[in-house]
């Protein structure tokens, strides 16, 4: 029963699909603008370029002037895009307060995340969860945990893999392996839980899997007219149901690892001066972060959504702005050698007498990795290119004008689309789409860009609060690797970004490693 009702599900969205796909090939032409249909707006066109979205999307805005206007979004509502950089500060810093997530956002990641996802929250709720996260990541404590648990997993876990691969002729995809780091990283840092998928067996993690696809599944909502998805979800079939299935797994790990924190914390307490104890909020590093408010504890669901959010922050957007990196360096083997240079001329600094090129190199220090300006600058302009959250989307809360002079009515979605500002020749000069580290350093030195024109850790009030731990990060796994390892990318891979709320990669990048 359970797979004729797959099967009836798939069939559903694969009709409606092929419906919009066929009507859409027989308008659209790469000439033209898409055809903006009575109701429908650019939805059918959206769908036929599903596969290559982003594309379409800044061909479409290129066309536009850098703003599209009455596009058809979420329930058919009015649909504002835009990729000018005056306009997305007015959005994400000017008049942030009215530019909120709005309830179908709400909506369409709910049914996996819960009402109390920081991605989901406005107003009090949000504010609230924000500044208990802020005061964290501002400690000197946990900032030194990031360093210990940074420095633990890539020593002896990620390049003792990378070993085993030159050693034995694996190959390995860098987006398995990136996000098995980031998870682990994420983990032991704010749920104070090991679950080990950085093994050398690299093992399954159903958790991770079924995290992936709810992600996934949910974001394809937007895609589609409320009515279809709605309609599949209250007869349990196709995504939806898989959506069911996948949250189950998520929220079972979840609460299963609060449920120990808890007990811990227990022991903890009765053991150190018998009094009962609260119950444990993003855990043990949060529950030392005074997690409670005006006399008010998280509850079971806040909890849930408070580790949800970190595990998801945490995690895919490293991970998926590292495996772009050394895709884009495959392309690029002059920037490669430039950053090795850089890293052996930092080695041979050292006050130690250098070591045999042969040797492992130390690990490199944090006041190292402050000197490594090429890789900065590297980094920096593979996320201006490869975008980690390509789109922002938000709601109007009520009726505005941007800066230049587009109306916004009440209730409309409003997406500010980080990729496609990454491709403007007004922002980044007619050499847009190169990929060009030097724009970054001024006489040698890594300058930093505005956020305004460079949104990669967003802007304003909702500006990734994780963004310096996010660069130390991938400054010392991608510093790490490249002094050591040469990657070459398996032949016959046509790699292409996967649309989601992180911009991935479809279907992976496999390489091969060997020992400089």
């Amino acid at each position: 029963m359970e797979e004729v009702a797959g099967t009836n599900g798939s069939l559903v969205v694969a009709l409606f699909l092929a419906f919009c796909t066929v009507s859409a090939a027989w308008f659209y032409t790469a000439q033209k603008p898409p055809r903006r249909w009575p109701l429908l707006g650019f939805l059918p066109s959206s769908i036929y370029n599903y596969n290559d979205l982003y594309e379409w999307i800044t061909h479409l805005l290129i066309l536009s002037g850098g703003t599209v206007t009455h596009m058809k979004g979420p329930y058919l509502t009015n649909c504002v895009g835009t990729a000018d950089s005056a306009n997305v500060e007015y959005i994400l810093k000017i008049k942030s307060h009215n530019f909120v997530r709005g309830e179908y956002y709400r909506q369409v990641y709910r049914d996996v995340f819960g009402e109390m996802l920081i991605f989901l929250q406005d107003g009090e709720n949000w504010k609230r969860t924000r500044t208990t996260v802020s005061t964290l990541f501002a400690s000197a404590s946990f900032r030194n945990d990031v360093i210990r648990t940074t420095l633990n997993l890539v020593n002896q876990r990620l390049l003792p893999l990378f070993q085993r691969a030159a050693r034995e002729g694996i190959a390995l995809d860098l987006v398995d392996v990136f996000q098995r780091y980031t998870f682990d990283s994420v983990s032991n840092l704010l749920l104070g839980f090991d679950p080990g998928s950085l093994a050398l067996d690299l093992p399954p993690i159903p958790f991770t899997e079924a995290f992936d696809r709810s992600i996934q599944a949910s974001t394809r909502r937007f895609l589609l007219p409320a009515l279809c998805w709605k309609t599949l979800r209250f007869l349990n079939l196709g995504m939806e149901r898989q959506i069911r299935k996948d949250r189950s797994v998520v929220y079972d790990y979840i609460e299963e690892i609060c449920a120990v924190k808890w007990r811990e914390m227990q022991g903890q307490n009765n053991s150190a001066d018998g009094q009962s104890c609260r119950p444990p909020a993003i855990l043990p590093l949060l529950l030392q972060a005074e997690f409670e408010m005006n006399g008010c504890v998280y509850s079971e669901e806040e909890l849930r959504a408070a580790c949800v959010s970190i595990i998801m922050a945490g995690r895919d957007t490293t991970a998926t702005a590292l495996a772009w990196f050394f895709w884009i360096l495959q392309q690029h083997p002059r920037v490669e050698q430039n950053i090795l240079m850089e890293l052996k001329g930092i080695i041979n600094q050292r006050s130690q007498t250098a070591k045999d090129e042969k040797e492992d190199p130390d690990p490199f220090s944090l006041d190292e990795l402050k000197e490594m300006n090429y890789l900065q600058a590297a980094l920096s302009e593979s996320m201006r290119l490869y975008t980690p959250v390509p789109v922002e989307v938000l709601e109007a809360a009520e009726d505005d004008i941007l800066p230049d002079g587009t109306r916004v009515k009440k209730g409309s979605t409003v997406m500010c689309l980080f990729y496609s500002m990454g491709r403007m020749e007004s922002i980044w000069g007619k050499d847009c789409r190169e990929f060009k580290p030097e724009r970054w350093l001024e006489n040698g030195k890594f300058k930093i860009k505005s956020e305004l024109v460079y949104p990669v850790f967003s802007a304003g009030p909702r500006r990734c609060l994780g963004r310096e731990i996010a660069t130390v990060q991938m400054k010392w796994v991608t510093a790490s690797i490249i002094v050591r390892y040469c990657l070459k990318a398996v032949g016959g891979q046509r790699v292409v970004p996967k649309w989601g709320m992180m911009m991935g990669m479809d279907p992976g990048l496999k390489v091969r490693v060997y020992t400089r």
